[in-house]
């Protein structure tokens, strides 16, 4: 129909957008104006047939149906819906009781009782249940009040001279028309429904692993915060209770040594924590970075710790490298992984590295870290990235670092990748879409003087 009346079926679905709950609803609505518009366009047809062939009270009865629909198509454009469907199923009722009763079975008014029961069901939605049942009573009991008094109780009542005459053909063909169409939109409404279903159940099923795996996190997170947190508090207070006993000063300095390795543990738990609640909390912040420099400035951070000076840090970033990614989860990704390349260097090599390459690749920041540390077995690579789970027990790490890095990298819809060779070292490279991209400049060349720390 929208060939036939573009313009105004256009109007009329823009109004029933803005009425509309939601999208349900809204195809519900815009299929009964449709219908209304083939039934209206039918019946002008059928009663432009009459018509010519002089049935004037054929013209009257069926034009008056055919202004009905006009009527109702107008209440759907001012929002009346309930009223224009609750209209439709009483006057349509009521027109083809008098008809059929008029005129006889012979007429075949009665057929369009089909459509109007198949109507009833696809015209109300779930919170309309009591009009649609309303509804569907009112066209049963139409039809058995025909047939009990066999189509004749306003017979020779009304028009008593006059010749009527129907055309059981046309009769036939908009009863079929209709119910076909009513049928096809409910077996497609059935479909839609089933294939909404599954997506719904597809992403219930996501939600609930999701679910699944928070609650196994959680609770894994408290067990094993609450013993990391509880371990270097036991170790200050132990050190505490022997510092009080004692009274050599040079041995008070040593424990006071164990006590600042403590805090300096409990410190560093504390602040993963942190991490991983503000990258779980706050929102994505995109700005511009100079890659160089912000990494740097993270390099540059961890010159307190004694593994420092006994690892060769290059950088090999190109100068003037602008990114455009959230500086503060970048920040924790390299903190994290410059911690881990500095704590579990390899003290047998005669020079420990770390290289640090950037580039950018197919509108991805990418970032390879490679060092010569002590590596990981293979057995664990496939473990690394859960919490708390420590590849080795040479350093007393929280065994978070790897799981808030890819924390933080599944936020800002990256990837990343591990490769490690037990006693050879461990690559790690993470890619992180980058809505900046660099067209004067060879990406894919790299610094060949890397910059020494």
């Amino acid at each position: 129909m929208a060939w036939l009346f573009p313009g105004i079926l256009k109007v009329i679905d823009r109004e029933l957008l803005k009425y509309a709950n939601n999208w349900g609803e809204y195809r519900r609505n815009y299929l009964c104006v449709r219908l209304y518009f083939i039934t209206a366009f039918a019946l002008f047809i059928e009663a432009g047939y009459y018509l010519y062939h002089y049935a004037f009270v054929n013209v009257l009865l069926i034009g008056s149906q055919a202004l009905l629909y006009v009527v109702l198509i107008y209440l759907f454009y001012k929002g009346k819906m309930l009223l224009a469907k609750n209209i439709t199923f009483l006057l349509t009722n009521i027109l083809v009781f008098c008809i059929a009763s008029l005129f006889g079975r012979a007429a075949y008014q009665h057929l369009i009782l089909i459509p109007l029961l198949i109507a009833s069901v696809f015209f109300y939605s779930d919170r309309e249940f009591k009009y649609m049942l309303v509804a569907l009573c009112l066209s049963v009991l139409n039809l058995v009040v025909l047939e009990l008094t066999d189509y004749e109780l306003l017979k020779g009542v009304l028009f008593p001279e006059m010749i009527f005459r129907f055309d059981k053909s046309i009769v036939v063909l908009v009863t079929l028309g209709c119910s076909f169409y009513l049928l096809y939109e409910l077996m497609m409404m059935n479909i839609n429904m089933e294939e909404k279903v599954k997506r719904l159940n597809a992403s219930l099923q996501v939600r609930n692993e999701k679910l699944r795996r928070s609650n196994d996190d959680l609770d894994s997170f408290v067990y094993r915060a609450s013993h990391d947190l509880r371990s270097p508090l036991a170790s200050i207070m132990g050190v505490i209770n022997i510092v009080k006993t004692e009274k050599d000063v040079h041995k008070i300095k040593d424990y006071m040594k164990y006590q600042e390795r403590s805090v300096k543990k409990l410190d560093d738990l504390i602040q993963d924590i942190l991490d991983l609640s503000r990258n779980a909390k706050l929102d994505i912040s995109i700005e511009s970075i100079d890659l160089k420099r912000f990494v740097q400035s993270c390099v540059d951070s961890f010159s307190y710790m004694e593994e420092f000076n006994r690892v060769h840090i290059n950088l090999h970033i190109l100068d003037d490298f602008i990114v455009q990614t959230d500086a503060r989860r970048l920040k924790v990704v390299l903190n994290n992984l410059l911690s881990n390349a500095l704590r579990y260097y390899d003290a047998e090599e005669e020079q420990s590295y770390l290289k640090i390459k950037g580039e950018y690749k197919q509108q991805n920041i990418v970032l390879t870290f490679e060092d010569n540390g002590i590596g990981i077995q293979e057995e664990h690579l496939h473990k690394v990235f859960e919490m708390f789970y420590r590849a080795t027990s040479q350093n007393t790490g929280s065994g978070l670092g790897l799981y808030i890095v890819k924390d933080a990298i599944d936020k800002l819809d990256g990837v990343i990748k591990i490769d490690s060779v037990f006693g050879k070292g461990t690559t790690i490279q993470i890619f992180i879409p980058n809505r900046y991209k660099q067209t004067e400049r060879d990406n894919n060349q790299l610094a060949v003087d890397g910059v020494s720390v």
